[in-house]
C-alpha cells in the first residue's frame, strides 16, 4: 500500500503574462524529455513564478525528488491552495509520512478525491485499511478502481478474500448497489456466491447484467452450468459474448455444439480462434473432421498445434499428416 505521487526560457525573469508562463513550461517539458533536468527545473520555476499551476506542481516534484521536502511542501501548497488536485495528493502524501500531520494529509486527500483524483482515492482507501475500517477502505478503493486504477482492484480483491472481511464488504457493496453502482451489484453477486447463497448471487448478477455489466451474464451462465441447466447457461453465455465478454465465446461454441446448433458453435469458435484461442482452433478442427472436411480440419489443427495445443498435434499424427 505505497503512497501515490503524481509526476509526470528563454528569460531568467519571471514571465509577466500567462501565455509567457505557458511557453516557458512547454520549454521546460521539452528539456525534461531531453534529459536536461536542471534546465527543466529552472524553466519550471520561472513559469511557476508566473502563476502557472502545473509548473508549481513540477517545481514541487523536482524538490521532492532531490529530498528537499521543505521546498516540495511550499510549492505543493501553493498549487493545492489554488485548486490543483495532483498537488493536493502529493502534499497529502508528504504530510502522511510526517509525525502529527495525518489529519491534514487526509483532508488534502479528500479535497483531491472530490476533484476526481484517483490516487487520492487510493490513498484514502489505504488510510482506512490501516485503520481497520474495511467498508470505508473498499469504498475508496472502488472509487479509484472505477477511475481506472488497477492497483485499487487488487486491494479490493485482497480484502474481500479474507473471511473476516466478507460481512463488511457485503454491507458496503449493498449501500453502493442501492445508489445504482452496477459494479457493486456484480461484486455482491460474487461474494454471495462464495458464501454459497446461489439465489442471492443470481439476483445480484441479474441486476448487474441489466445495468450493463456484461461479465455478469457470464456469471449467470456459470451458475446455470453448475446447476446442470446447460440450455439456460447457453442463453446467458450468449448474452455475455454478444456484449463483448471474450471468455464467454468459447463456452457458447462448446454448448451450442452440444445442443446441436453447429452454425452458432462455428460462429463463436471462429471468433475465439481469430482472437488466438488454440482450444477454439482445435474444436473447429474436430467439427470440420466430423463433417468430412479433412482439409479444413488439418488447417485448424495446424493453427492450434502452432499455438501449442497438444490435442491438435495428436490429431495431426492420427491423420498421418507429414511432419507431425
Amino acid at each position: 500500500m505505497s503512497l501515490r505521487n503524481w509526476m509526470n526560457r528563454r528569460s531568467a525573469a519571471a514571465p509577466t503574462t500567462m501565455p509567457e508562463a505557458v511557453d516557458l513550461f512547454v520549454e521546460a517539458t521539452m528539456a525534461a524529455q531531453a534529459g536536461d533536468m536542471q534546465k527543466a527545473e529552472r524553466l519550471s520555476r520561472h513559469a511557476a513564478d508566473g502563476g502557472l499551476l502545473p509548473a508549481m506542481f513540477a517545481v514541487g516534484r523536482f524538490a521532492e525528488q532531490r529530498g528537499d521536502l521543505t521546498q516540495a511542501l511550499v510549492w505543493y501548497r501553493k498549487a493545492a491552495n489554488a485548486g490543483f488536485a495532483a498537488a493536493m495528493t502529493n502534499l497529502g502524501a508528504i504530510l502522511e509520512r510526517q509525525p502529527h500531520t495525518i489529519d491534514e494529509a487526509e483532508e488534502w486527500y479528500r479535497k483531491a478525491a472530490a476533484a476526481h483524483n484517483s490516487d487520492a482515492m487510493y490513498n484514502l482507501g489505504a488510510l482506512a485499511e490501516r485503520a481497520g475500517d474495511v467498508a470505508e477502505a473498499i469504498m475508496w478503493y472502488q472509487d479509484a478502481a472505477d477511475a481506472g486504477d488497477k492497483d485499487a482492484l487488487a486491494r479490493i480483491d485482497s480484502l474481500v478474500k479474507k473471511p473476516e472481511n466478507i460481512e463488511s464488504a457485503i454491507a458496503w457493496y449493498a449501500k453502493a448497489a442501492e445508489l445504482g453502482k452496477s459494479g457493486a451489484m456484480a461484486n455482491l453477486g460474487v461474494l454471495e456466491q462464495e458464501r454459497g447463497d446461489v439465489a442471492a448471487a443470481t439476483q445480484w448478477f441479474e441486476q448487474a447484467a441489466n445495468a450493463g455489466v456484461v461479465s455478469a451474464w457470464n456469471n449467470l451462465g456459470n451458475i446455470a452450468l453448475d446447476c446442470g441447466d446447460t440450455r439456460q447457461a447457453l442463453v446467458w453465455y450468449l448474452k455475455a459474448a454478444e456484449g463483448g465478454f471474450a471468455p464467454a465465446r468459447f463456452k457458447v461454441g462448446v454448448l451450442a455444439n452440444e445442443q446441436g446448433d453447429v452454425a452458432t458453435a462455428i460462429r463463436w469458435l471462429e471468433a475465439d480462434a481469430d482472437a488466438g484461442n488454440p482450444d477454439a482452433m482445435f474444436n473447429l478442427g474436430v467439427l470440420a473432421e466430423q463433417d468430412g472436411r479433412e482439409h479444413d480440419a488439418i488447417g485448424w489443427y495446424r493453427r492450434a498445434a502452432r499455438a501449442g495445443q497438444q490435442q491438435a498435434l495428436d490429431a495431426l499424427r492420427d491423420l498421418g499428416v507429414p511432419g507431425y
